[in-house]
């Protein structure tokens, strides 16, 4: 079961409902005038005459199964209908922090061609209230089949380059980066994270002590080694250090030095 994450910064600001905020659907006309129904955050609810359903009208204008409505969330249920918004980050539009997720091959496929995106595609989000465009900038997503393991390791790997751990972000994901978000380590829905053969995500040192220092840091916090620090002969001035995360994602740091 695949699912994807898009990260989206910027935009226009708008005036708009912040996270957390309680909603309720008010009726202003008709037989239930004046009533509200609450609306949960974390999950959607469907409208019907039906008397399985969450909400339940009896008038003669709705049909048995007459409307959906789904709310912010991206939990398991919630992207079964489609895209939905992690509950921690902002609104499209807030000029902050948007993260969107979605499956790229089951219920829907929002996002089955998310692997196409490169810097520069546009990315448009039509909502009530406003439309916000933005533009793809690049992502980068490891999984961690234990989001604890890989934290320390990321911590202390990535902390010698300039590179810091942002915070947390909601309960399976942990965000990294010099000044805005550029990693997501995320534990996956399904709890499985296999490593990507072929990938290696790199970080640009200052110098090859700073290279020397990430492998070091890395292997003391559980990492392991997939080519130690040193000169890179394929390219002239290289200088490099290997290693493969505690879920077997393999990182690299590199700098460059004058060759003789």
């Amino acid at each position: 079961m695949a699912r994807a994450t898009l990260f989206i910064e910027g935009g226009s600001t708008v005036s708009t409902p912040t996270p957390g905020k309680t909603f309720a659907l008010k009726f202003i006309s008709g037989k239930y005038q004046g009533g509200e129904f609450p609306l949960k955050a974390e999950k959607q609810i469907v409208i019907g005459r039906s008397s399985e359903l969450d909400m339940v009208l009896v008038e003669d204008m709705v049909s048995r199964k007459h409307a959906r409505i789904v709310v912010n969330g991206t939990g398991h249920d919630d992207l079964t209908k489609g895209p939905g918004r992690e509950l921690h980050t902002f609104m499209p539009g807030e000029n902050e922090l948007v993260y969107v997720a979605g499956h790229r091959t089951t219920y829907l496929a929002p996002f089955a061609k998310i692997d196409t995106l490169k810097p520069g595609d546009p990315v448009t989000f039509v909502l009530p209230y406003g439309t916000f465009h933005y533009e793809i900038t690049g992502h980068k997503i490891v999984g961690a089949s234990d989001l604890a393991a890989s934290t320390m390791f990321y911590d202390a790997a990535l902390a010698v380059l300039g590179v810091n751990n942002l915070g947390p972000f909601g309960d399976s994901a942990v965000l990294y980066g010099r000044d805005k978000p550029a990693l997501l380590v995320l534990r996956p829905s399904n709890g499985e994270a296999p490593s990507s053969n072929g990938v290696t995500i790199g970080f640009a040192a200052e110098s090859p002590s700073q290279v020397d220092a990430f492998y070091i840091a890395g292997l003391a916090a559980g990492g392991t080694d997939e080519g130690a620090a040193g000169p890179r002969g394929h390219l002239p001035g290289a200088y490099a250090a290997y290693l493969r995360d505690p879920s077997g994602n393999k990182i690299c740091a590199y700098a460059f030095v004058e060759a003789n």
